[in-house]
């Protein structure tokens, strides 16, 4: 029997909602990068910071923000009240759960000839024997965790599992070292959440169920060098007004089902081939594409 009215139901309708008439009334955001997209698609930063608008959120994936929001307390807060971790940077709510003290900070830097805004946002700062790292927590899919529970139950290296996670997520290395550099620190401490088997870190299933914790991760100078030279490369293309050429193939699940630009990039591409005019089209808002346009013209 399905309840009529149901209140989930419901919950998902009113998000559904507010989320297209959150991009009715987009707004060009501040000129910045982010250090949680470093690893993206420059085109996909390109769109964003020229102020197109993007496909509305399905509430589906407001779940994984909101979820993975909490994730972050409950880890954070096991670690001090279970583990005797010393993390900074945070503070205990009235749930007694530990949540960051600041939404995150903006630092500048030089970028070749731009100099560019970087907005970083940390999960904390933790005590790592006698020295101090920067805290990042990622909360991560079925498969992606069972991929690097079965490499660490097969090998118990933690430089496989790193190198695994460097090809498969980039962004997380390169977001540990945006922490990094707002920091002023040389160390980051990546922990690796499962968000089906709610364990933290890493348990095999062999060897008395050994436990890699956290993943340490060291400064690496050239590969900030190479964060900066995509910062500089979206920021010419910016300056041209040309967007950069697209890092992935359409079938690669980072435009599929990540990506709220797909349609100015190869869903217009696919139009394009099929003869349809005109070539992009916002899925929500149709020839609206850019927040000039709802500035201009409204939307009904």
């Amino acid at each position: 029997m399905v309840l009529p009215n149901d209140p989930i139901v419901l919950a998902y309708e009113a998000i559904t909602k507010k989320n297209l008439e959150r991009i009715k009334k987009f707004k060009a955001p501040p000129l910045r990068f982010i250090a949680s997209e470093l690893g993206s698609c420059k085109r996909k930063i390109f769109y964003r910071h020229s102020g197109y608008i993007p496909a509305a959120r399905s509430a589906r994936g407001d779940d994984y923000g909101r979820d993975g929001d909490v994730h972050h307390d409950l880890v954070r807060t096991f670690m001090v009240d279970e583990g005797g971790a010393k993390i900074e940077g945070v503070k205990r709510g009235k749930g007694g759960l530990l949540s960051e003290e600041e939404p995150g900070r903006d630092v500048v830097l030089d970028a070749g000839k731009h100099r560019v805004k970087l907005h970083v946002r940390k999960d904390g700062k933790i005590r790592l024997s006698r020295r101090k790292g920067v805290l990042e927590i990622k909360s991560v899919s079925y498969w992606d965790y069972k991929a690097y529970t079965d490499l660490w139950t097969n090998t118990l290296d933690p430089a496989a599992v790193l190198a695994v996670i460097n090809d498969k997520h980039p962004e997380y290395i390169d977001q540990c070292h945006a922490g990094m550099f707002e920091a002023g620190l040389k160390l980051a401490y990546l922990v690796i959440k499962g968000r089906d088997s709610c364990a933290v870190g890493l348990h095999s299933t062999r060897d008395a169920g050994q436990i890699l914790g956290g993943l340490v991760i060291e400064w690496d100078q050239n590969r900030w060098n190479q964060i900066v030279k995509r910062m500089e490369i979206v920021a010419d293309a910016l300056r041209e007004e040309k967007p950069p050429r697209a890092e992935y193939v359409a079938s690669d699940n980072q435009c599929k089902y990540y990506c709220p630009f797909l349609h100015l990039c190869h869903g217009a591409l696919k139009r394009k081939k099929q003869g349809i005019e005109p070539h992009a089209w916002h899925p929500q808002l149709g020839k609206k594409l850019h927040a000039n346009d709802i500035k201009r013209r409204g939307v009904r």
